[in-house]
C-alpha cells in the first residue's frame, strides 16, 4: 500500500476514536498535558514558544499562553497568511482578545498581532491527528504544519491524547519528526 493511501486510512480510523471521547475526559487530560509541558527544562528555557489553538479533538493548550506570559516568554500562535497560503506564527500579549476564526475556523491571532520569525522559536507544540513512538506525526494531509516545521530548529513537541498514538506513522520525505512526544501519560524525547 503506498505511503499517501496508509496515511488516509489512519485518519479516518483516528477521526472516527475522536468522535466517541467524551468532552469531560478531554479537559481533564488536557490539563494534565498542561501540568506536563510546565515540568520539561524545554519549557523552562525557552524564550520565543510557539502553541496552537485546538479543535475539538485536540488537546486546549491554551491555559499554556497565560502561564508563559507571567513568564516573560513571548507567546505566537499559527496564522493563516492569504498571500502565501502558509501558517506564520504571530506573537499575542492577549489571547483572549487578540484571537479571533481565521480561514479554517481555527482560532489565530489578529492582523495586528507583529509576526514573530519563525525560526527564533525555540519551543513549537505542535498538534496532529496521531503520533507514534519515533516522533513521526500525522496531520490533516494539507503539509501547513510540515512547511512551517521545515523553516525552524526549535524543539517540537508533538502534543496527543493517548488514544492518538499508533503503533507507526506512514511518512515522507517532507514530513518532519518530532523531538517529543507528550500525551497524559507518555512523555518521550525522539533519539535521532
Amino acid at each position: 500500500m503506498k505511503t499517501a493511501e496508509s496515511k488516509e486510512e489512519l485518519r479516518r480510523a483516528l477521526r472516527i476514536a475522536a468522535e466517541v471521547v467524551h468532552e469531560f475526559e478531554l479537559a481533564k487530560e488536557s490539563r494534565s498535558i498542561c501540568e506536563a509541558i510546565q515540568t520539561l527544562e524545554v519549557w523552562d528555557t525557552a524564550r520565543n514558544i510557539l502553541l496552537f489553538s485546538p479543535t475539538p479533538a485536540e488537546p486546549d493548550v491554551l491555559p499554556l499562553a497565560a502561564n508563559g506570559l507571567r513568564l516573560s516568554k513571548n507567546v505566537a500562535f499559527p496564522r493563516f497568511d492569504q498571500r502565501n497560503g502558509t501558517y506564520r506564527a504571530a506573537l499575542v500579549d492577549d489571547p483572549v482578545h487578540q484571537m479571533e476564526p481565521g480561514k479554517f475556523g481555527i482560532l489565530e491571532p489578529v492582523p495586528e498581532c507583529a509576526e514573530l520569525p519563525i525560526e527564533s522559536t525555540d519551543l513549537i507544540l505542535v498538534p496532529g491527528l496521531g503520533f507514534d513512538r519515533r516522533g513521526w506525526r500525522l496531520g490533516r494531509g494539507a503539509g501547513f504544519y510540515d512547511r512551517l516545521l521545515a523553516t525552524t530548529n526549535g524543539t517540537r513537541i508533538g502534543v496527543a491524547f493517548n488514544w492518538q498514538i499508533a503503533e507507526e506513522i506512514p511518512h515522507e520525505p517532507h514530513d518532519v519528526r518530532m523531538n517529543w512526544i507528550l500525551t497524559p501519560t507518555l512523555r518521550q524525547e525522539i533519539t535521532p
